[in-house]
């Protein structure tokens, strides 16, 4: 229900701190998320890592989103669908892309991402 809840703050924040509550959601959340869950724990990384990539305050939350969308990654790799993980793959292209602007991270590095998102979802066909 707080991924829920989060996610409504996500798309339709009405105010900018809404952001930062769904943050709070997910944190409250992942510290509940029952230790066998991978799916939902992974799920839960992820869109925290959404969250943290919509709050326009600089590179240190974006570095934040990469770290979350990373370990959801790891979390996900076998258990989500091939959506999920293509999703995961272009988000972390789009920090890599907006960090590599303020010379954090390399081009070539979100490119390989975005390639490989798009490879994943063309598996689909």
């Amino acid at each position: 229900m707080l991924m829920e809840i989060a996610l409504g703050l996500q798309r339709r924040p009405h105010e900018p701190t809404d952001l930062a509550y769904a943050n709070d959601l997910y944190n409250e959340a992942l510290q509940i998320c029952p230790k066998d869950d991978r799916l939902l724990y992974g799920r839960l990384l992820a869109g925290q890592g959404s969250a943290l990539m919509a709050i326009p305050e600089g590179h240190e939350l974006l570095q934040q989103a990469l770290e979350r969308f990373q370990s959801a990654e790891v979390t996900l790799r076998d258990l989500a669908t091939p959506e999920e993980l293509a999703e995961l793959e272009m988000n972390i292209g789009l920090v890599l892309q907006t960090l590599a602007v303020e010379g954090k991270a390399h081009f070539a590095d979100a490119v390989r991402r975005y390639h490989s998102a798009l490879k994943r979802s063309l598996k689909k066909y």
